[in-house]
Order: C-alpha cells, then sequence, then structure tokens
C-alpha cells in the first residue's frame, strides 16, 4: 500500500489557521513539493507553502488563480468555511446566502476549474471536502450551518460520480468539534446563550464526546493526507467522521 500522493502540487483553501493550516503542513511533510495555502485573509503560510490570498466564491479569482499555477494542482483540500451561531432561524437572506456562497459554492468552484486542468492534462487527482457532523445530524441555532454542509456531503457524492472515470477521487471528511480559533469563537457565542463561563461551557460541549475531548486540526489532516493517498485510490464519494464517537453512525 502506497502513502505517496497522488500528485505533487496541492492546494488548500482556509489555509490561514485551524484544519487547513494542519492539512498544508500535513501535505508537505507526506513529500508535496509546492503546497498553495489559499484563503481569504492575507496571511503569513506554513513554511515552505505559498501563500494565495482568494475569494473561493468568485468564479473569476478562483479560474485566474488555477490558470496562473505553473503545473497542475492533483490534490485539493476545500477546508474554506464561515460559521456563525445563531438564535433559531433568525438568520438574515444575505447572511444565509454567504455561509451557502463560501461553504457551497466556493467548494464547487474550487472543485470544478480544479478538475478540469487535471482531466485536460490526463492527470489523476484527489480531492476532499471538508464537511462536518452538523450536515449528518441537527444541531439548534446554526441551520445554514447545517444545511450547508450537508450540502457538501451530496455535492461530493455526485461530483465522484462525474469524475470517477478521469481517475480523481472525491471525499470528504467530516469533523466534530475540534479545538480551534474557530471554535474558540464558537464557544464564546453559545456562553452568551448559556451564561456558562468557558470551562463550563466546554465541558458540556464535550460531556457526550466518547472518546473524552474535542479533536485536533492534525487529526482532520491525517485523514486528509490518506485520503489522497495512494492507499485511497479505491475510495470514493464517501465521507470519513473524525468525531470522537460523537455521531456515532
Amino acid at each position: 500500500m502506497s502513502e505517496q500522493l497522488v500528485g505533487p502540487v496541492a492546494v488548500v483553501t482556509g489555509a490561514a489557521q485551524g484544519i487547513g493550516r494542519a492539512c498544508v503542513e500535513a501535505l508537505l511533510a507526506a513529500g508535496a513539493t509546492t503546497v498553495y495555502s489559499v484563503d481569504r485573509a492575507a496571511h503569513e503560510p506554513v513554511d515552505g507553502a505559498v501563500a494565495v490570498q482568494l475569494d473561493v466564491s468568485s468564479d473569476e479569482e478562483v479560474g485566474a488563480f488555477f490558470d496562473g499555477l505553473p503545473a497542475p494542482a492533483q490534490v485539493l483540500v476545500n477546508n474554506a468555511g464561515i460559521y456563525a451561531y445563531r438564535d433559531g432561524l433568525a438568520i438574515d437572506t444575505a447572511a444565509w446566502r454567504r455561509t451557502f456562497d463560501v461553504n457551497v459554492l466556493g467548494v464547487f468552484l474550487m472543485t470544478r476549474h480544479a478538475s478540469d486542468r487535471m482531466i485536460a492534462g490526463g492527470l489523476e487527482g484527489a480531492i476532499v471536502n471538508i464537511s462536518s457532523i452538523a450536515g449528518k445530524r441537527a444541531f439548534p441555532n446554526q441551520a445554514d450551518y447545517c444545511a450547508s454542509k450537508a450540502a457538501v456531503m451530496g455535492f461530493t457524492r455526485a461530483a465522484s460520480l462525474d469524475l470517477g472515470g478521469h481517475g480523481v477521487t472525491v471525499n470528504s471528511v467530516a469533523p466534530g468539534t475540534i479545538d480551534t480559533p474557530m471554535m474558540v469563537q464558537v464557544v464564546k457565542d453559545i456562553q452568551g446563550l448559556t451564561g456558562l463561563d468557558e470551562h463550563a461551557q466546554r465541558a458540556a460541549m464535550t460531556k457526550d464526546i466518547p472518546i473524552g475531548r474535542m479533536q485536533q486540526p492534525s487529526e482532520i489532516a491525517a485523514a486528509v493526507r490518506f485520503l489522497v493517498s495512494g492507499s485511497a485510490r479505491a475510495i470514493t464519494g464517501e465521507t470519513l467522521t473524525v468525531d470522537g464517537g460523537l455521531s456515532r453512525d
């Protein structure tokens, strides 16, 4: 079984911090010669990566980015996403659309442009979309996020059928409760509704996780690294859940 990456050039979105940054580190450690660290915000990339400032929801920006690559990317990790803790269904139309623009449209645009160039070059590829267990089960006060992540899983299954004949696999990873900078803000937002202090809120959020803790970004990156390796070439259209056993299905 080969742990070698399907190709030497990789792109990771939402790479400024958290899961995306951990994926950049994992791909470089796995032997990628070039990893593009893509984020909407200007950022200092992982040592050895190339920072790119890009709005994944812009067809023009995404197309120009892929057109400008000196060699086609054969590995794509769609991690860019946004989240906000809501008060029930108090979500205005603009906020709902923005969630879907980044979390769903961004995944589609990056996948379409990347796979077009893989196919044109006769290259195999591996695409991994970061979804969430929120796309598999319901959580209160985050209807837009849950719906967007369910859409990512559905897109993953459909895209795997469209691209499988070209040697391009499409899978997703569904993280659970991950200890990232985004989670710090989530904890604060929920505290505003529950009135719990930070320690008590974190305890409440982890009490149902069988392994008893939040997961680390590196643990999600390890799953991504497997799915873009030679060992996973027969796996496509699947969602690999990494949530410490929380969803248990």
